[in-house]
């Protein structure tokens, strides 16, 4: 059956026309349905992202600072062969996740060494910083 066409207005024409309707209706509830399960979907990423964005500014801005200060005292050449020797800190998978058959990336965080060992690396940056000025002292 097409829409936009003449019909013949007959009880067998009614009766598919009104199957129809109840077919497009039932679509339109699965696909509402399919709606919502997604925007709760990305309001709970979002809300997920906020709470891990919103205690990240201060070590962040901690540790800027201090490979400033290792810069200006070290050189960037020293700093720069530290980090270079330093093995990586986490590892970054992205995969897809399948949510009411819609593709959604997701990515998974894992730390390869603990959190101690960059602040351990930090403190002897800072280490050697103190060297380097009491020696030109």
């Amino acid at each position: 059956m097409s829409f936009g066409q003449n019909v013949a207005a007959t009880k067998i024409e009614l009766f598919k026309y009104k199957k129809s309707s109840q077919v497009a209706t039932m679509v339109q509830g699965i696909l509402d349905d399919k709606r919502k399960v997604l925007l709760k979907n990305i309001e709970e990423m979002i809300e997920e992202a906020s709470k891990a964005r919103g205690g990240i500014w201060d070590p962040l801005q901690d540790i800027y600072s201090s490979v400033n200060e290792a810069y200006l005292a070290l050189g960037t050449n020293t700093v720069d062969s530290v980090a270079e020797s330093t093995p990586p800190v986490m590892e970054v998978d992205i995969h897809v996740r399948r949510v009411v058959d819609v593709k959604i990336p997701a990515l998974s965080v894992t730390e390869k060494i603990q959190n101690q060992c960059l602040m351990d690396l930090l403190i002897q940056i800072l280490q050697l910083i103190g060297q380097q000025n009491k020696s030109k002292n």
